[in-house]
């Protein structure tokens, strides 16, 4: 029989049942809960028993998924190690580290941190990629990356958050718009249209947090997934944005304006797996992090 499950499907199986509901699990998975739910009844299939009472206020585990709680956890926490004790066997030859990137580099200091990886051991190699918070955060959980970089304060239940920094937000408009703006309040500005983040960006919690503060809803919007769209679509006179700081002011004077007034920030930090935090590679890499941020701050 297990070899029909998916070790995921079993990972779905203990958040749902440390959670106590779908759409929280879903959100600490950073998946959706149709996705959950699938998974659950996956193996409500393969078992032949019911393992979760839906209720009003969530899920609650039957007696048979009670029995098997304890059993699912030992089998996961069995493959998490065998998965160490291979890396312990090979962790003298040559290691390379995959790094998700999900902003620019320079930001990231990434040049500083592959110098001071070298230095403190040479035979660690780092690759990196570009990716989305919420995507590299799914990676990380199914061991498609060693860890990467990323916005917020959530995170799946087996990913473990190092705080690098604090990154400041602004709102961000079309240049064009300065004599319409200048002189508006906040609220008023809000009642502009908006080029909102996608539904699985980290800013979204942020900009929401800003309409219902002044009991607004946001008119005329359009979303956009990545960096590059939201800056299309303000310089093109589409709306306003919410925008790492650092970008707005790459951008300012090339048809892009930051509306003083109001800022706000979100945690960047460096995510790996929990179950390799003390690992040999990964306490090194996060040596080094914590190393180049420091000088940062100083």
């Amino acid at each position: 029989m297990l070899d029909r499950m998916e070790l995921y499907q079993l990972r779905t199986f203990i958040t749902v049942a440390e959670s106590g509901t779908i759409s929280r699990a879903a959100e600490q998975l950073h998946t959706s809960q149709p996705a959950v739910s699938a998974q659950i009844r996956a193996l409500e299939d393969e078992f032949g028993v019911l393992l979760f009472v839906r209720t009003a206020k969530g899920v609650t585990l039957t007696q048979a998924g009670t029995g098997i709680k304890s059993r699912i956890e030992r089998i996961v926490t069995e493959a998490d190690e065998l998965e160490n004790q291979i890396r312990t066997v090979y962790k003298k030859e040559q290691r390379l580290l995959h790094i998700a990137l999900n902003t620019e580099s320079s930001v990231l200091r990434i040049d500083e941190l592959v110098s001071a990886v070298i230095r403190k051991n040479p035979t660690i190699s780092l690759q990196f990629t570009q990716n989305s918070t919420f995507d590299i955060l799914h990676k990380i959980q199914d061991h498609k990356i060693d860890g990467g970089f990323v916005f917020g304060n959530h995170s799946p239940v087996a990913v473990q958050l190092v705080l690098l920094d604090k990154v400041k937000l602004v709102i961000a408009a079309p240049g064009s718009w300065h004599n319409t703006v200048k002189d508006l309040s906040l609220p008023q500005i809000l009642g502009l249209p908006w080029i909102l983040p996608a539904i699985d960006c980290t800013f979204l919690p942020k900009v929401q947090e800003l309409f219902s503060a002044h009991s607004i809803i946001p008119k005329n919007t359009i979303s956009s997934d990545n960096e590059a769209m939201t800056m299309h679509f303000i310089r093109t006179g589409m709306g306003i944005s919410l925008l790492p700081e650092y970008i707005a002011q790459s951008a300012e004077g090339s048809g892009i304006m930051i509306i003083p007034g109001y800022t706000s920030r979100i945690e960047l930090s460096f995510a790996c797996l929990k179950n390799r935090v003390h690992s040999a590679d990964i306490t090194m890499l996060t040596v080094a992090l914590k190393s180049v941020w420091r000088k940062k701050a100083g």
